[in-house]
C-alpha cells in the first residue's frame, strides 16, 4: 500500500496517465519480495510531446498557455481502475480518494508530493539545458522546462487554481 501511495501522489502530481500492469513489477528476493522502483513515466509532463506539440502550449509572444497545460492534464486517465474506464479527465481524484479511505497512512505519500519545491527543480532543468549533451530528439529545452514546470505547477500549486494535490488532501 505504500507503494500504490506514493506511485499514486506521483502520478496525480506529474500527470502520469502511464501506471499500467507492465510498467509496475515485484522484485523476488531471498531477503523478501519488493516493489519495484516506479519507471516508465515516459507519457507525464508532456515529456511525448514533439516539437509541433510543444509549441501549441506557447503564444506567438512565447509565453506558455495555462489553458493548455490544463487541457493536458484534464485529458490525462489513469490506468488503475475503481470499477470502470473512467470519464475523460476526471479519474485521478476518485482513485486517490479510495485509496486514502481504504489506506490513510497514504496521506504522507501525497503530503510529500505537495511539498516539493518548485525552484530546486526549475535550478536542476536549467543546469541540465546549460551542461548536459543530449541528443537533439530527446533535448531538454526552455521551452520544454518551463512546460514541465507549468505542469507540476498545475498538479500541487494555489497560482494556477488546479491544486489536486491539496484537494486530495483537503478532502481526506
Amino acid at each position: 500500500m505504500e507503494f500504490w501511495s506514493r506511485a499514486f501522489a506521483l502520478d496525480t502530481l506529474i500527470s502520469n496517465t502511464d501506471r499500467h500492469a507492465e510498467n509496475w513489477a515485484i522484485i523476488e528476493s531471498p531477503h523478501g519480495d519488493r516493489m519495484a522502483a516506479r519507471y516508465d513515466n515516459g507519457s507525464s509532463l508532456g515529456c511525448g510531446l514533439d516539437a509541433v506539440g510543444l509549441g501549441r502550449c506557447f503564444s506567438e509572444n512565447g509565453e506558455i498557455k495555462p489553458d493548455w497545460c490544463r487541457r493536458f492534464r484534464d485529458s490525462g486517465r489513469h490506468h488503475v481502475r475503481l470499477d470502470r474506464p473512467a470519464k475523460h479527465g476526471a479519474f485521478f481524484e476518485p482513485l486517490c480518494h479510495k485509496l486514502l479511505d481504504t489506506y490513510p497512512e497514504g496521506r504522507a505519500a501525497f503530503e510529500h508530493a505537495a511539498s516539493i519545491e518548485l525552484e530546486t527543480v526549475k535550478a536542476l532543468t536549467h543546469r541540465i539545458i546549460q551542461h548536459v549533451e543530449l541528443p537533439k530528439s530527446y533535448a531538454l529545452t526552455e521551452e520544454r522546462a518551463t512546460h514541465i514546470h507549468t505542469v507540476l505547477q498545475i498538479g500541487m500549486d494555489l497560482q494556477i487554481g488546479m491544486e489536486r494535490i491539496r484537494n486530495i488532501l483537503c478532502e481526506k
